[in-house]
């Protein structure tokens, strides 16, 4: 005896298939019959029809749901596109407990093709914190870029780890990823007089 097994991906989207079918038969109905609970099962089924096959989707490709909104909504970029950060550097430098730390960094476009307004994102964390984000981003030339800041209040002593993240969006498909995290770390001493000139 042969078994037949369908995975939760597929048994998803066949079931968001005949949800939104039964809700498009509602809706011819309701067209011509009164009745209020009949109207909103026209407009819930095929609602819900299409929030299970997106579910199911994601389960069969293994992505979110929201990337694949994401996709659905803006359709892959074409082009030569290569976003690339730089931390240039912080002050001050040594750095002790209560500094204001700036961190300069510098984004550009390595590719041969304009990045579109708004297409990526910005993010800078200190230890896995988000202290700073820019979802408002510029336009890039290509062999352009821009400088951009990231403050924070140093307020214990240690080593601390910090990270800028390049995150392509809206359809932007990168060249080089590798160039979009960029990392590194920085001493946080107790006092000044803790710090020695060598």
């Amino acid at each position: 005896m042969v078994k037949i097994t369908i995975s939760p991906g597929v048994t998803n989207i066949i079931i968001g298939i005949l949800l939104i079918i039964i809700g498009i038969i509602l809706i011819i109905v309701a067209a011509t019959r009164k009745g209020l609970l009949l109207k909103m099962l026209a407009v819930i089924m095929p609602l819900a029809g299409v929030v299970l096959m997106f579910y199911g989707a994601a389960k069969l490709t293994g992505r979110s749901v929201s990337k694949l909104l994401e996709n659905a909504a803006y359709p892959p970029l074409r082009g030569n596109y290569d976003l690339a950060g730089t931390i240039e550097g912080y002050t001050p430098d040594p750095v002790f407990v209560g500094d204001k730390v700036t961190f300069t960094c510098i984004i550009s476009n390595d590719g041969k093709d304009k990045v579109p307004k708004g297409s990526y994102m910005l993010k800078f964390y200190v230890n896995e914190d988000c202290v700073w984000y820019d979802g408002l981003t510029d336009a890039i030339r290509p062999g352009s870029g821009f400088t951009c800041g990231s403050n924070f209040t140093a307020d214990k002593p240690g080593e601390y780890t910090y990270k800028l993240e390049i995150i392509p969006r809206h359809g932007l498909v990168d060249a080089n990823t590798a160039n979009n995290v960029i990392t590194g770390t920085l001493l946080v001493r107790e006092s000044v007089k803790d710090f020695k000139n060598p």
